[in-house]
Formats: structure tokens, sequence, C-alpha cells
């Protein structure tokens, strides 16, 4: 360590990170509402198009996730981060100078949203070993606890504040937000970086591995079963992205201020299952049938409603 720092949970060196954090994932949150409001215009109301700008998002974390990893093993995390952090600042930046401007396309959307995709998926592993660093192994648990719940706190405020500011001052200074919102973690990052080094192991990484998929198949069979039936539900149940903004524009034509309070609402849903899956015990077969059940039957319901009128009229009322 530097300065003879002792990594715990109750630092000030702490406080500030998860501080800074709070801020940023505020902002991170208003971009994601706005990100996809601007996409679904963009596209004119269109489902490809607004796809795109998903699948930019998301692609790295195919492409990426594995090398990710051995990348935050290779250099201190902090710095990883810290340079992740500045490149998802420049992004937003990217997409909201333009946008007050008065000139945006769904393709410089799409490629810039890759490019924050892929700072992000780099950003997260190295997010996780740098809280070891910050805290120590005794208080990991502890320190994880409390950025999981500025995390949730920041879901749920961020797409409230996003469709607000979109009908006050346009969509474009809500990724000037976020741009700002960047300021302060990379600032306690850079002041950090003179206090601490890293406690995680220095670990040699082997490129070849990072860039093969067969991994995949040396899972146990169990392993392999959990990940396909994943793969289903991420594929085919889990779009919201795509089909929130689509129900929010084309059913019920609602308003971004509407549109940030579902993001709110789903955020709030998001973090009352993780809560009562904490409390439980490992799941029966059974429980995870009921809970399919639970998520495919609100999924499968509007397509029950032969007159997208009557959903209209009762969301007015």
């Amino acid at each position: 360590m530097k300065c003879g720092y002792s990594p715990t949970s109750r630092s000030p060196e702490f406080g500030w990170f998860v501080g800074a954090e709070a801020v940023s994932m505020i902002g991170n949150a208003m971009t994601n509402t706005a990100l996809y409001w601007l996409a679904i215009h963009l596209a004119h109301g269109h489902a490809v198009g607004l796809s795109f700008v998903a699948a930019a998002q998301f692609l790295p974390m195919i492409l990426l996730s594995r090398r990710a990893g051995l990348l935050a093993g290779q250099h201190w995390p902090g710095r990883v981060l810290a340079v992740t952090t500045i490149a998802e600042c420049a992004g937003a930046l990217a997409i909201g100078v333009p946008l007050v401007v008065g000139w945006m396309t769904i393709w410089y959307l799409c490629v810039l949203g890759f490019g924050i995709g892929s700072a992000q998926t780099v950003g997260q592993p190295a997010a996780q070993m740098f809280m070891l660093d910050l805290v120590g192994a005794n208080e990991l648990r502890r320190g994880a606890s409390v950025s999981s719940a500025v995390m949730g706190l920041a879901k749920i405020a961020g797409p409230g504040m996003a469709g607000f500011l979109i009908v006050t001052v346009g969509t474009g200074p809500v990724f000037l937000a976020d741009a700002g919102s960047f300021v302060g973690v990379i600032a306690v990052l850079l002041c950090l970086s003179k206090k601490i080094t890293r406690t995680t192991g220095h670990r040699q990484a082997h490129a070849e591995t990072a860039r093969r998929f067969r991994w995949i198949l040396d899972l146990p069979h169990s392993i392999r079963l959990t990940a396909v039936m994943a793969l289903l539900i991420g594929g085919f149940g889990y779009q919201f992205e795509i089909t929130n903004p689509l129900i929010a524009t084309r059913v019920f034509h609602l308003s971004a201020e509407a549109f940030g309070l579902l993001g709110t609402l789903m955020a709030v849903g998001g973090i009352a299952g993780s809560y009562y899956s904490s409390r439980r015990p490992n799941p029966r077969s059974s429980e995870f049938v009921i809970w399919s059940l639970v998520l495919a039957l609100p999924n499968a319901s509007p397509q029950s409603c032969p007159h997208h009128g009557h959903m209209r009229q009762s969301w007015s009322s």
C-alpha cells in the first residue's frame, strides 16, 4: 500500500468513491432512458432501428467480456476503471453536443452505443476488483452491498429525472449531464491512485483463451442447461430496451416523463425481486416454473388485447 492506507469500508476514501459512483450511476440511468427514447424517435417508431441501437450497446458483452476480466487482472483495476470512465464521459459528450446543435442520425448513435457499451463491459470487472483493493477481502461483502444499494437507488431515480429533463430542456442536456456526472468518479480515482495499490495478485493472461468460445462447451452439464435457459430468457423474454419504447410510443403514446416513470417502476420491481431472492434458500425446480410463469404472463397479456385503443383509454383514465 501507499501512504499507509488500510483497506476498509469505513474509510473516507470508500465514502468518496461511493458518493461519486452514486452521482455517476444516476447519470448512467438517465442516459439509458434518453438513449432509447432518442433511438425510437430517430427510427420513426420502427423496431428495426431501435434494435440496432440496443444490439450495438450490448454486443461488446459477448465479444469482450472474457477479455475484459483478463485485462483487469493484468493491470491495476483502478487505472482501468479510470480509463473506461473517461471513455464513457467522452461518449456521452459525443452524443450530447451534436444533439444540442441539432444533428443526430441512428447510425451515429449505433457507433457511439457500441463504444459506450465496450467501455462499460471493460469497466465492470475492473470495478469489482477495485472494490477489493478499496475495502479488503474481509469487508468485501459489506462494500459490495453498499455499492449494490447505491446502484438500485440510481436506477430508481435516473429514469424519472431523465424524463423530466427531456420534457423541460430536451434530450441533449441529459447526455451532457451524464458526462458531467463522471467528473467526480474520475477525480476520486486519480486521487486514490496515489494512495492505493492492488491487493489482488497479478495474473498472467493468455490472449488465446480470451478469443475462444469453446470454454462454454467445457462447462458442466447442469451449468450448460442454466446457460441455455439464460440465453432463452435474455434473448426472447428480457428485451425491455426494445419493447418498452415501442409500447410507450406506439400503444400508449406516452410522454417522455411517463416513459421515464415506466423505467423507474421497473427498477423498483427489479430491486424487490433481488431482495426477495437474496433471502430465499436455493430454489427448487417448482419455484423456477412458478417465476417463469410470472415473467411470461405479463409479457403475453398485451398480445391478447385486440384493440390498443382500449388500452390507451384505460391508461388515460
